[in-house]
């Protein structure tokens, strides 16, 4: 089992762990409700992906950080810390994190070099996953994820002049005139909450600012489960990646 958190730097680090002063760090109380949780779910061992790497070890660090997707993927329960989600916080700490965080996800293995910028460690990223012997074709996915797959190709979109304001309200969330993070659309089965998403993802799929898309279905085979929507957002987005160069530099909602 394992938690999945980010914050700032008062995380209790390895090093605290090892030296007896993580106790005295806020976020210690992290690490109790990781075992009690542990605990009620009948589980032995836990582990916290910000304090069980020895970071002063870099054999160490690069073997984990590259590990690191398995072993989420293997974990029997996995709790999440939501807090930095809600706000505009970014989740690393290191700019080059953004491109090792993918690095299981595609099967990709490279060394870590920090302080070589994010852009110069996705640039290392693409050249790995784009070898003969890497592909996204490799990425186990859902074809039917997408709004736009073949068998949503007749779905139904909102007309013109209805439904005004919600659509309008999740446009301003989109283009970033709303500090929210996650834009929450709930509701009774059979009100449209899939039809307005759909209309969402096709008005941002024009402009090529849509990064990926998961409409779940139920009964719908892999789109009816969630053991493939991590790989197939992000073979969603390696293809997007691809095309962001191109696309229209005021977007800001990639």
């Amino acid at each position: 089992m394992r938690l999945l958190e980010r914050n700032s730097a008062e995380e209790v680090t390895f090093r605290d762990l090892m030296d007896g002063t993580g106790k005295s760090k806020a976020s210690y109380s992290k690490i109790q409700f990781c075992g009690d949780a542990a605990s009620r779910d009948g589980l032995q061992y836990f582990w916290i992906d910000t304090c069980y790497i020895d970071k002063s070890n870099n054999t160490k660090l690069a073997e984990a950080i590259n590990s690191m997707f398995r072993w989420y993927r293997n974990a029997a329960k996995c709790y999440v810390y939501l807090s930095v989600v809600l706000t505009t916080k970014v989740e690393t700490t290191r700019e080059e994190d953004k491109a090792y965080s993918l690095l299981g996800i595609f099967d990709v293995y490279m060394p870590l070099i920090y302080d070589e910028g994010r852009d110069n460690a996705l640039i290392r990223l693409r050249e790995e996953f784009n070898k003969p012997s890497k592909g996204l074709d490799r990425l186990p996915s859902a074809i039917d994820a997408p709004f736009n797959s073949y068998n949503k190709q007749h779905a139904l979109i909102w007309l013109p002049d209805t439904r005004v304001d919600l659509l309008q309200e999740i446009y301003n969330w989109a283009d970033r005139q709303d500090e929210r993070c996650i834009f929450w659309l709930n509701g009774l089965a059979g009100t449209g909450k899939s039809t307005i998403t759909r209309t969402v993802a096709r008005r941002y799929f024009g402009q090529k600012c849509l990064g990926a898309s998961f409409f779940f279905s139920r009964g719908g085979g892999d789109v009816g489960r969630a053991d493939k929507f991590v790989t197939s957002i992000a073979m969603q987005l390696a293809s997007s990646v691809c095309n962001v160069s191109r696309a229209d530099a005021n977007c800001s909602c990639y």
